[in-house]
């Protein structure tokens, strides 16, 4: 169906940011495809990888014992999402991922986690690292007949997380994910100051405002803020994340 329609055609998860949108005129489709029966709603292991359906909600997360020992960074994320809880219990993460909105958090925190997503189309399966799919503001790398069935992320235990944002309903100014290997390596994700995540490892975080400044050329800008303050705060929810970091797994 979604081959047949070509870019005319939307897929709905959680329907939480696609039928706003609708009803704003934002959005047009000729076709909605309701995914719901195809199941795709869960969190289960996957050999040494953890997988997430495409239909599984942030509220999911947070009730889920397996995601807060492998990946207690979607855990941190799920407990701040705008909305409250009744977005919590609608949205998912395969959607917000879908859309790649800048100002939002999942993109930013999937290439953090190094995840790769499962992506189904005419040809059949195949995976995409996190870094690789996400191409623009709301631009990821799916053609006309694909849809993203789930994601996989590695183990990570050793996480902090930041969100600078105007007020408790509005949209991430700057988010960033803290994550530290078993070989104690440390990787940066920034979102919501550029149209794609900017992740990087670090050896001294006393270099962290440089490293930054040296990818951050054209920072994403909207009504909620410009490029110039996105990228001075860019370091400051760096920072943050790197103080609240935690080890779950003790």
């Amino acid at each position: 169906i979604l081959s047949e329609y070509r870019g005319r055609a939307s897929v709905i998860g959680g329907g939480s940011q696609m039928l706003p949108r609708m009803f704003r005129n934002e959005l047009s489709a000729d076709c909605v495809v309701d995914i719901k029966k195809l199941g795709l709603r869960g969190i289960e292991k996957r050999g040494d990888l953890l997988w997430v359906g495409a239909r599984t909600t942030y509220g999911d997360i947070l009730s889920s014992s397996l995601a807060n020992t492998d990946a207690p960074l979607l855990s941190l994320v799920s407990k701040g999402i705008t909305g409250g809880n009744q977005i919590v219990r609608t949205a998912t993460i395969v959607g917000s991922a879908c859309l790649n909105f800048p100002s939002s958090d999942m993109p930013g925190v999937l290439v953090g986690l190094n995840a790769s997503l499962i992506i189904h189309g005419v040809k059949g399966e195949r995976e995409i690292d996190a870094a690789d799919f996400f191409l623009g503001a709301e631009r990821v790398a799916m053609e006309a007949g694909d849809f993203v069935t789930g994601f996989l992320v590695p183990k990570v235990t050793d996480v902090g997380y930041c969100k600078l944002k105007h007020a408790t309903s509005s949209w991430p100014i700057a988010t960033a994910c803290a994550l530290r290997s078993e070989s104690g390596e440390l990787t940066i994700s920034l979102g919501g100051v550029n149209e794609v995540p900017i992740c990087f490892n670090i050896d001294d975080p006393l270099q962290l405002d440089a490293a930054i400044t040296q990818r951050l050329k054209s920072p994403w800008e909207d009504v909620l803020a410009s490029g110039e303050y996105r990228r001075s705060i860019a370091p400051v929810a760096a920072r943050r994340a790197i103080s609240d970091m935690k080890d779950y797994s003790k």
